[in-house]
This record gives C-alpha cells, sequence and structure tokens, in this order.
C-alpha cells in the first residue's frame, strides 16, 4: 500500500504583539481514480474531513498557547511595575519634593536676611 501524504497550510497574523495561526488550509493527496472496494470513496472523504478538522485543531491550540502566555507575561509586567517600579518613583517623587521644600525655605531665608540688611542700612 502507497502512504497517502497531505500539505497543512497555516497562515500566520499578529495582533498586539501575538503571532497565531490564521486560516489554515489542508491539501489531501489526489484521490485514486480507481478505488479498490465501494468502503475507500466514503474511508477517503472521512479522512479529508479529519485532516481538516485536525488543523483547525491545532491551529486554534496554538493560537490558544499564544495568548495564554502573551497573558502570562504581560501579568508578570505589571505585578514588576506595580510592585517594583511604582515604589521606586513614589519614593524618588517624596525625596524630590523633599529637596525643594528645603530649598523654597532656605531661599526664603536668604530673601528675609538679604531684606532686613537692606533694611539696617537704608536705616
Amino acid at each position: 500500500t502507497q502512504p497517502v501524504s497531505a500539505t497543512v497550510t497555516a497562515n500566520w497574523k499578529s495582533s498586539m504583539g501575538v503571532t497565531y495561526p490564521g486560516i489554515v488550509t489542508t491539501e489531501a493527496a489526489p484521490r485514486p481514480a480507481m478505488m479498490a472496494t465501494a468502503a475507500l470513496a466514503p474511508a477517503f472523504e472521512a479522512y479529508r474531513t479529519a485532516l481538516q478538522a485536525g488543523a483547525d485543531f491545532a491551529s486554534t491550540t496554538t493560537a490558544l498557547h499564544r495568548l495564554h502566555d502573551a497573558l502570562s507575561d504581560t501579568r508578570r509586567r505589571r505585578r514588576a511595575i506595580e510592585r517594583r517600579l511604582v515604589p521606586r518613583l513614589e519614593s524618588e517623587l517624596h525625596d524630590l519634593d523633599l529637596r525643594l521644600d528645603e530649598r523654597d525655605r532656605e531661599e526664603a531665608l536668604r530673601t528675609r536676611i538679604a531684606a532686613e540688611q537692606n533694611e539696617s542700612r537704608l536705616s
């Protein structure tokens, strides 16, 4: 018995950074011109149907796994931002606010001292 070959082709798509298989087409080997028994014709059609169903299942499963992986990566990055980056930036902002307040107080003190010295010279 000669083996029957088939070709499966997937058109890849990309959405929001996730690449996944889109439309999947199958091409079974051509049906033999002469069938040895009457059961071979329906069996060959069942083979073609099963081939397409298997390709669709593999495509859908691959897309699902890739989407799941992308969601897991996004959740991991979000947690890193929430737990590490945001607290660090908030701390740096607080430190910067304290330094700016200190500079404002120093500037106000210098201005007051300069004004008092100016007043004492004029008096």
